[in-house]
């Protein structure tokens, strides 16, 4: 899954760790509002909410995830990255996905330099086009919300620093099948939960 291999990526390029998908480089991005409209107000019908307690968040999903870990090695050191994954039918996938970053290369870093890192990282393959970014208020986190395509699909990306923890929430679905709502009710429905 073509998921995957960006997460684990924007997860190692965060704290800086050189990889073969982002080369270590900088984009230049500009923050626009966002493309999503709306705001949720009720969970879809069929929905649930899913908890991580080791996350230490929870998110809607319109079914079970698959849970998976993952491991990246960087330059600082592996970098576990644990997701939970629904996949639909027709290519759509809802992704939330947290990674404890090395303390001591974080600690060098600031929050929005995180995410400026991974948000470069994500972009750094080149096919995929930001259409959108904007911060987003969440008490406890520094969080930012990305909007980009590529030649088939719509990204509705948050990204969450939470202490030295990368959280992220993606769902991708097939440009000519995107639905707004429903990325919009999977992205505002993250909420952190105390350990």
């Amino acid at each position: 899954m073509r998921v995957f291999a960006s997460l684990l990526a924007c997860a190692a390029c965060a704290i800086g760790a050189a990889c073969a998908s982002c080369g270590g480089g900088k984009l230049a991005a500009e923050p626009t509002a966002s493309a999503l409209p709306g705001e949720a107000t009720a969970m879809p019908s069929g929905w649930k909410e899913i908890a991580s307690k080791d996350g230490g968040f929870t998110i809607w999903m319109p079914s079970e995830p698959q849970r998976d870990t993952r491991s990246k090695v960087t330059r600082n050191g592996p970098i576990a990255s644990h997701m939970l994954v629904a996949e639909q039918p027709g290519g759509v996938t809802y992704v939330a996905v947290w990674s404890d970053l090395p303390t001591a290369s974080f600690a060098q870093s600031q929050p929005d330099g995180v995410l400026d890192d991974a948000r470069d990282a994500i972009l750094g393959d080149r096919r995929k086009r930001l259409t959108a970014e904007r911060p987003v208020p969440i008490r406890g986190a520094i969080a930012r919300e990305l909007l980009y395509k590529d030649h088939v699909a719509t990204y509705a990306h948050r990204l969450y620093v939470v202490d030295a923890r990368l959280i992220q929430s993606v769902v991708v679905m097939p440009t000519e099948r995107f639905v707004a709502a429903d990325a919009r009710a999977f992205l505002d429905s993250f909420k952190l939960v105390a350990p």
